[in-house]
């Protein structure tokens, strides 16, 4: 592991930007994200992707090649709700026919 560095709150701009969370700009500027910024941050932040301990490269790859597929899984499940009306019976039918 390398160093460890703090960085106070208010000097993290990237975590903590001087636009307040609850605006109309910051919605904005979260809304312009391309797709591969929203992927990386949820490896990142939900999956805490860089804190796992992995010994060689092929055990991040696997590790990465997983959470894309939960990723993709939870979009496709989540299409086949909105598309249902949100009825998980309706949806396991749909995928049984």
């Amino acid at each position: 592991m390398g160093p460890v560095v703090c960085v106070r709150t208010a000097d993290d701009s990237r975590r903590y930007p001087p636009i307040p969370g609850d605006s109309t700009p910051f919605k904005a500027l979260m809304a312009r994200r391309t797709g591969c910024e929203r992927s990386n941050s949820r490896k990142k932040e939900t999956y805490r992707l860089g804190d796992r301990p992995c010994r060689s490269a092929t055990q991040s790859l696997i590790s990465l090649a997983l959470i894309s597929l939960l990723e993709h899984a939870q979009g496709w499940l989540a299409k086949g709700r909105a598309r249902l009306g949100g009825d998980p019976t309706a949806l396991l039918r749909a995928v049984a026919a």
